[in-house]
């Protein structure tokens, strides 16, 4: 069965390859495409020799074992964010809980403070941030302690799930390398 769905895989790649040739005639009538030559209305095989029914197969299985990681690793990763991002909004709806509306009012945030935290979110000095406000470093910022609160859990959520992407594309990638190597080694193994 499997040698039959290789051997349809293998005329329909011969199809698309047809029609890849109509479609890509030149204004010359000569056209070179892998093992074909087309010249006038004939097509003549080159001395070069089409991949064996072995060869697609092992590339058919290596696509399936790479296609199957990367379905695995995606709905692992999607996960993981979701939980991460569900975790982050409650801590954010909670940070009135620990930041009073007595808090916001008895205490204010420095406009220093604010300079601070923009000239690290944009990677940049804080003598080059400028304040909009026009205030002293000192003086009272437009910002309550539960917005920097909110800010922060905001900033850590999104710092969570980037780091979440990037231990999957770890993942993912010694993965591939595990499922190639021991395809090297045994041609018929596969996910499948």
């Amino acid at each position: 069965m499997n040698d039959l769905k290789v051997r349809i895989l293998f005329a329909c790649v011969l199809v698309l390859a047809g029609i890849g040739l109509t479609v890509g005639w030149e204004h010359t009538g000569r056209i070179q495409l892998g093992p074909f030559h087309v010249s006038g209305l004939g097509v003549k095989l080159n001395e070069a020799k089409l991949p064996s029914v072995k060869t697609v197969e092992r590339i058919v299985y290596k696509e399936r074992a790479a296609a199957a990681i990367t379905a695995k690793v995606d709905a692992a990763t999607t996960t993981a964010q979701e939980r991460i991002r569900t975790v982050y909004r409650n801590k954010y709806v909670e940070v009135p809980k620990y930041v009073s509306d007595k808090v916001d009012d008895n205490f204010s945030v420095p406009v220093g403070l604010v300079r601070v935290l923009n000239a690290a979110a944009l990677n940049k000095p804080v003598s080059e941030v400028p304040d909009p406000s026009g205030k002293p470093d000192d003086s009272a910022s437009d910002f309550s302690p539960s917005d920097i609160g909110r800010f922060g859990v905001t900033n850590l959520g999104t710092c969570q799930v980037e780091f979440e992407k990037l231990r999957s594309l770890q993942l993912w990638v010694r993965e591939q390398e595990a499922s190639f190597n021991s395809q090297q080694a045994d041609p018929k193994k596969s996910a499948f």
